[in-house]
């Protein structure tokens, strides 16, 4: 319907498919909802943090899109450059991306995910904003670095937020949790296209990459604010079951911290071991509160026989 809008199609035309695009989506969504395994798995935008995550998701790849699209449009018609050198130009963003993505795996380990992908978001807005500043004077080197600086925002940004939609996610779902992963991908680029097509048939051309680039920015800074202020905010606000379930997890550290660094005066090794083993799987916790959490624990586990392994698989239940 959008890129009937860009091409000016009638307008009868573009209700009756909006009619029709209605009626179809509302039947498969509650059709999906019924189901126990559903190819769509719509119930898990239930989860906060996983809605919110698909959401920075779609938002980075339209604000991707409406860059990668647009470029070449100015690069040749602004800049006179050939379609083969316009391919060369744009290499850098994928090529920084692929060097990003690895630290930034090596990273979100060690640095919150919030914050790493709030990173690399900004550094995207301001490679955005760069390129916008583009002009007819502009010369290769300086066209390059500022894709680069694109890319290298971009693949600090997709690595957490990839590893928070799965995180967020229960175990058991992590294929429909990545299905997910690859709507929200597709339906960012495909908006993202769609956008730009849009944009260029209402926008003067001399200024329709500019704008798009702008409105670029504008879904890479929701995407930012989402990924800084939301989902941390709505990280702390953990209801019962989720205290229960943290209350669990810290008893698996605990216990295997109690099998891995045994004997007497190991108690430091034994909480640098459950504070890594949580921050590993994003579970944040109050340092105050995991001591009660380990202290409670240690009693609990004083009073059962279980291992960890056998927590895993059989505590689940009561936690």
């Amino acid at each position: 319907t959008l890129d009937g809008f860009a091409h000016h199609e009638r307008y009868d035309y573009l209700i009756l498919q909006l009619v029709i695009l209605i009626i179809v989506g509302t039947y498969y969504v509650r059709r999906q909802l019924g189901q126990e395994s559903p190819l769509l798995p719509l119930d898990l935008l239930k989860i906060p943090i996983f809605r919110l995550s698909i959401l920075t998701s779609i938002c980075s790849f339209t604000a991707q899109m409406l860059a990668m699209i647009s470029l070449p449009f100015f690069l040749q018609n602004t800049l006179g450059h050939s379609e083969v050198m316009t391919g060369l130009l744009l290499t850098p963003w994928p090529l920084a991306t692929l060097f990003a993505a690895p630290v930034a795996g090596y990273l979100v380990e060690r640095i919150h995910p919030g914050i790493l992908g709030s990173i690399g978001m900004g550094i995207f807005c301001i490679g955005l904003y760069a390129l916008s500043m583009l002009d007819a004077e502009s010369s290769i080197l300086s066209i390059c670095l500022r894709l680069a600086l694109c890319g290298i925002g971009f693949g600090l940004f997709q690595t957490p937020n990839n590893s928070t939609i799965i995180a967020s996610a229960p175990t058991k779902r992590s294929g429909g949790a990545s299905g997910m992963m690859g709507m929200a991908r597709l339906m960012g680029q495909t908006l993202g296209t769609t956008l730009v097509a849009l944009l260029f048939s209402w926008v003067v051309g001399s200024k329709s990459t500019e704008v798009c680039l702008i409105t670029g920015r504008v879904f890479a800074l929701i995407a930012a604010v989402i990924t800084v202020i939301v989902i941390p905010y709505i990280k702390s606000k953990t209801t019962a079951q989720q205290q229960t379930d943290i209350e669990g997890w810290v008893r698996v550290a605990v216990s295997a911290a109690e099998q891995l660094y045994k004997g007497s005066g190991r108690g430091d090794e034994k909480k640098a071991f459950v504070l890594d083993w949580l921050k590993k799987r994003h579970i944040a916790v109050d340092e105050a509160k995991l001591d009660a959490m380990i202290e409670a624990a240690v009693y609990w586990l004083n009073h059962s026989f279980l291992t960890a392994g056998e927590l895993l698989t059989s505590g689940g239940d009561e936690t």
